[in-house]
């Protein structure tokens, strides 16, 4: 993820939503603890987000959701379409042994305990979906049938959102590093056969 801009309160709020529902989840997450992380003043939350806190949780994993389709959409454009998982996969690695295995998917993190957030839970949805898209569309464009290219991006993206559930877990990256070389087969496979 990009670095947090130092000047816009609103989406320094949005990037702090988003960076400690990925470490706390959706029900831990405190709106203090948001605005003592995008170092704004705790009165300002409300002016920024008068929803309160489903609001932010929404709008975060929005652009979480947004920022993760954009590098999706870079990466399909690309010659090579193992560049996805490698890509998403050495960046997930990377997030979680800076995090001490604390910071996993903010999206994936905002449907395992969001139920009292169901605008959040949509954004997550909407999010998930627009990912899988960008990826059998990119499959789609190398020769891979509609439905096969369908088929692989779901496997892909949930290998990849269940191996960083298990990485959190038991606080390694061996699900991330056994599934990785697993789908960049399947992947080379597909698109060569």
């Amino acid at each position: 993820m990009p670095s947090k801009p130092r000047t816009d309160v609103r989406r320094r709020m949005l990037f702090a939503g988003f960076e400690t529902v990925q470490e706390n989840g959706v029900d831990a997450t405190s709106l203090t603890e948001v605005a003592d992380r995008a170092q704004a003043p705790r009165g300002s939350i409300y002016h920024h987000f008068p929803g309160g806190k489903a609001e932010l949780l929404r709008d975060a994993i929005r652009l979480a959701g947004t920022l993760r389709s954009k590098q999706i959409a870079a990466l399909v454009a690309d010659d090579d379409p193992t560049r996805i998982v490698d890509e998403i996969i050495d960046m997930f690695r990377e997030q979680l042994r800076a995090s001490d295995y604390r910071a996993g998917c903010p999206v994936a993190a905002s449907v395992m305990h969001g139920d009292n957030y169901p605008e959040a839970m949509t954004a997550a949805g909407e999010s998930f979906s627009s990912w899988e898209e960008l990826i059998t569309q990119g499959l789609w464009q190398r020769g891979l049938t509609m439905e096969h290219a369908q088929s692989l991006a779901t496997m892909v993206l949930t290998s990849i959102e269940g191996a960083l559930l298990l990485a959190k877990a038991q606080r390694n990256t061996r699900a991330l590093d056994r599934i990785q070389p697993e789908l960049t087969k399947a992947i080379t496979a597909a698109v060569q056969g």
